[in-house]
This record gives C-alpha cells, structure tokens and sequence, in this order.
C-alpha cells in the first residue's frame, strides 16, 4: 500500500482528505466500511484537478487519516487518489465577484462558500435573499466564478428522449399524473426510441437521457433490453429518469449498462413534500435515492421553485440536502402550472428566485452537473442562457418523436430545446459549444 504510506505518513489535523477509488463499488465499499467503523467521511463529486468530472470523491477530516489508513489496508483497498484537499487561491473572476459586493455581512458569506463545510438553514437563506440589487450581482458572478475554476467554460449537451408518459403517480403539479384523462397515452417503441438516439448519436451526444413517467414493473424487461441494445450499438452513456422502481430493478438497470440516475426529490420539505404528492412519502423517495447509490448510479436529483406554501428557507434545506448527498447532477426548474391538473391555475415560479437557487446551488455544492434546465426556457425567452450565467453548466437537448412530443405534458407551453436552440444558447451566455458536438452555426435562431 505504497500510496496510503506515502500519504499518510504526515497528518494536519485542520486539512480535509479526499479518497477516490478507480470505480463506484470500491467507493462505496469504503464509504460502508467506514461508517461501520464511526468514522464520518462524505460524498460528494470529485474535486477539480484530483480525477474525472462527475464522479464522485469521500472527504474526512485528517484527524482520521490514521484510522483510515488502517482500515483500507486491512481490507486491502487501493485508491486511485488519497491526499489532503487544498483548494486553489482565489483567482480574477472571484475577485470581480467580491468587488462587486455592497453589504459587508453578505459579502462575508459569499467569501465563506469557498471553504466553508458546516452550513445552517438561516445562513443559506440570506444567501439566497441577497439585500441589494448589487449584492445580487455579486452573487451571480461569485457563482460563475466557481463554476469557471471547477467546470471550465465548455457547456455539456446531453439529449433526452422521453418514450412513455404512462404514470402511476398523481403529483398535484405534473401533467403526466395518472388522474388526467385528457392526456393520450403512448408508450415508443423500441425501433422508433433507437431511431431517435440514432439522430442523437449523429449530432455528437455523447450521453443520452432516457425518461418516461413512472411505469409499473412489467416494464422492466424493456428497459432492460433497451439499455442492452443502445450500449452495444452505439456505446453511449445512458442517464436513466423513471421515477421510484424497486431496488432489484435498478441493480438490473446498472448491470445492463446504465451509468446515471435522475430521481428528483422536488422539496424536502416534509409538510410542503405531503401537500404535492399524495401518494409518495419523502423518507420513501430518501431511500430510493441511498439504493440508487447502492446500485452503483452517478447520482441525479434536484426539485422545483415556486411550489404552492413553498419558503425560501425551505429551498435553503433543499440545498443543503443536495449538497450532503453529494449529487453529481442537481436538475432545478421553476414550477410550471400543467393543464388538467389540481395546480392548473397558480402562477409560475419566479425566474429570479430560481436563477439564485441556482447560483447557491453552484457555491455549496461545487463540481457538479447543474443543467440549465427546459422549464427555464418554458419560462422565458432567454431562460436557458440566463441558467448558463448564474452557475449551471450543462444543457438536455429533447428529441422525442413530433408526433408524441406533445403528449410529454409535464407542463404548459414546454419549450422546444432541440440542437439550434441549445447551441444558440450557449453562444448567447458566452459560453463555449463542446468539440464533440456536429453543429454548423446558424445566422438565426429560427
């Protein structure tokens, strides 16, 4: 074990170490031995310049560096990195962010995201309720100065193709709840859904999104199937969105070849999470998102702004929570009224409210995949860039078949991201298309 010895041989009880092991098993092979033994260590994704980007890293405080040692030697587990995790010095896009700040005790919090680890509810509620207009700018350029050092500027487009809207949940704010009998149903087959990441193959993705409603198990099989096909003839990454399954069912997913889950726990706030899901239960929805880790799964959640009865203290647990998990992508959209449903007259969330859950989001949960989302672009014209300018650093193209497009109703007047608008996008927010895209420049949008 040369590299625990070389490591571990000087230990600074004020530095953090980071263990990264080659794969997700090995991961969480430690991260179970670990708390078996007491000693706290915690996910969360990999830190810039110590491995690969969405993946995910166990940090300790060095005060158990020994004790760690120790026990991977005894089960005989090899990381890939073990060292302390010094963060790098400010750099000109920080300093331009704390230029900008025009109230002291906020500007001191914006300065504590760079190495603060314990965070309460009320701290990162005045984070988000920034007291000036100039401490909101602050705001948005101490979150993109994150992002540039931990992401870069390149902007990562993935590309969903959503091939069932059949639900078996009722969630007040969703058009696909099995109570609305206005909506046609489809289900794709599979040679249409291979043919539209066929078109995706084409343009460049490299990860593709697979999303549907909540199906009952008899779709297993299919999927299972489905995953097996698309990995042998293309070699893509598969991102898996469908809903709450059993734990066999995502152990068979992960198997088959699929490398990402993306089970949105909407709030955590328990009243708030009871009033908009009658039939799911948040501590239920807690553990699916502990097995999908389990499982093996890169791990994806996120939730919605501007609920009914929602506080903004409340969206402040809800980043603290995804900040604990360590979620390697955070989706987060603003609530959207859906016809035919209990909340098809409320108004929508506010967009500068969520651009600030975004901002927040990118300095306390750090090198991870924050999509700039379609329901922003539903929101507003300019939506998508403006979650590109305020932390987010990724976008999902949709390329459901036309004549089913419309039956994917999450919510009304649901924006059409397709390659133009998404690379258009990224141009508009000044930010650079990825090399592996196959997109010729357009004079317009349209």
């Amino acid at each position: 074990m040369s590299l625990l010895n070389q490591f571990l041989t000087t230990v600074s009880t004020e530095e953090r170490w980071l263990l990264i092991f080659p794969s997700m098993q090995q991961t969480l092979q430690a991260q179970h031995l670990m708390e078996r033994s007491g000693l706290q260590g915690d996910f969360i994704p990999t830190p810039k310049g110590f491995g690969p980007v969405c993946t995910t890293a166990i940090v300790f405080s060095g005060l158990l560096a020994p004790e760690v040692k120790e026990l991977l030697e005894t089960h005989q587990l090899q990381p890939t990195y073990l060292e302390p995790w010094r963060r790098l010095p400010p750099g000109p896009a920080w300093e331009e962010a704390l230029q900008a700040i025009e109230t002291p005790a906020y500007g001191d919090l914006l300065l504590q995201c760079r190495e603060r680890e314990d965070w309460a509810v009320d701290d990162v509620t005045t984070l988000l309720s920034p007291p000036t207009a100039q401490d909101k700018i602050a705001l948005r350029l101490a979150a993109e100065a994150a992002r540039q050092e931990t992401l870069g500027d390149v902007v990562d487009v993935r590309g969903a193709v959503e091939f069932g809207n059949e639900c078996r949940k009722d969630c007040f704010y969703c058009g696909l709840r099995k109570s609305n009998r206005h909506l046609t149903r489809y289900r794709l087959s599979e040679e249409q859904t291979m043919q539209a990441i066929e078109d995706l193959y084409n343009m460049g993705i490299r990860t593709i999104i697979l999303q549907s409603g909540e199906e009952d198990e008899r779709a297993t099989a299919s999927i299972v199937d489905l995953i097996r096909t698309i990995k042998s003839r293309f070699g893509l990454r598969i991102t898996l969105s469908l809903g709450e399954r059993s734990l066999a069912d995502y152990h068979a997913f992960r198997q088959a070849g699929a490398n990402n889950y993306l089970l949105r726990i909407e709030t955590t706030d328990p009243e708030l999470f009871r009033r908009v899901h009658p039939d799911d239960d948040l501590e239920e929805r807690m553990q699916h998102l502990i097995w999908l880790r389990e499982a093996g799964f890169l791990l994806g959640t996120g939730g919605l702004v501007g609920l009914p009865g929602q506080s903004i203290s409340s969206l402040a647990q809800d980043i603290l929570y995804w900040r604990k998990l360590g979620a390697n992508m955070i989706g987060i959209g603003p609530f959207l009224p859906a016809a035919h449903t209990p909340f098809s007259q409320l108004e929508p969330g506010d967009l500068d409210l969520t651009l600030r859950v975004y901002a927040v989001t990118r300095l306390l949960c750090g090198r991870t995949f924050i999509p700039s989302t379609t329901a922003l672009a539903s929101l507003h014209p300019e939506g998508q860039k403006l979650g590109l300018q305020w932390g987010a650093n990724s976008i999902m193209l949709t390329h459901t078949p036309e004549e089913v497009r419309a039956h994917y109703h999450l919510y009304q007047n649901k924006a059409k991201v397709d390659l133009d608008f998404a690379c258009q996008s990224i141009l508009d927010a000044g930010r650079q298309i990825p090399p592996y895209l196959r997109w010729t420049q357009k004079e317009e949008r349209y």
